[in-house]
């Protein structure tokens, strides 16, 4: 059981017991997971004691606590999680390291920022196989945009990211991967992304409208 420490006071009311401040769903979760056999009787909950306090100090920090707290980033939750050993991120990260790439909240060359986009794409699969998906999708990001190219940052943008992810997935019978990859690079990845963006809209959808278009051109089997 992974939970964060409650604050509490000593009662005033009752010798030896203890109001809570903050954490009061997590004490009663506690206890009910005691009372249901599914955690031990005599297990320690760690809690920061505040003396002093008035009562309408308590009530002000109890709001306060909450109110102060910092949001784990997309990326922190990630490293935490990728630290823990979870298989999709480890596999992830596999298929990062080998393309030289890492998650970052600055855009680069080697940095993918959208890791929130990312997760959501492999999660739909078993870790093994989102992974070796989203190494595809790099692969024909890479050849479009080569490192160097002027969009080789753009590139990792999280629309095109998504584009060419689902590509894959939904059209891998008839997907020629190298096909892809030039249709993609007659524009750079810029206006790609602009295109999300403009008159029609639409994001994802208005990218993979025109990528599909531009694919199928002059093709008279293995449209996509």
């Amino acid at each position: 059981m992974l939970a964060e420490a409650a604050t509490v006071a000593p009662s005033r009311t009752e010798k030896g017991m203890y109001d809570v401040i903050e954490g009061q769903h997590r004490i009663v979760s506690l206890k009910m997971a005691i009372d249901e056999g599914l955690a031990p009787e005599d297990l320690t909950f760690p809690c920061f004691v505040i003396h002093g306090l008035t009562d309408s100090e308590q009530a002000q920090l109890g709001v306060e606590i909450p109110r102060s707290r910092t949001a784990h980033t997309a990326l922190e939750k990630w490293n935490q999680d990728l630290r823990g050993g979870r298989p999709h991120q480890v596999m992830v990260d596999r298929v990062l390291e080998e393309h030289g790439l890492s998650f970052s909240n600055t855009p680069s060359a080697i940095a993918i920022t959208c890791v929130g986009s990312v997760e959501k794409l492999v999660s739909r699969f078993d870790a093994r196989t989102g992974a070796d998906y989203l190494d595809q999708t790099l692969i024909v990001l890479e050849t479009a945009y080569p490192h160097g190219h002027l969009s080789s940052v753009a590139r990792w943008s999280k629309h095109l990211l998504e584009v060419v992810y689902d590509l894959i997935v939904t059209k891998s019978e008839n997907l020629d991967h190298d096909r892809l990859a030039t249709k993609l690079s007659l524009m750079p990845a810029e206006s790609w992304v602009e295109l999300g963006r403009g008159p029609r809209g639409g994001g994802v959808t208005a990218i993979k409208d025109e990528l599909v278009k531009r694919y199928n051109l002059n093709l008279r089997t293995k449209r996509i």
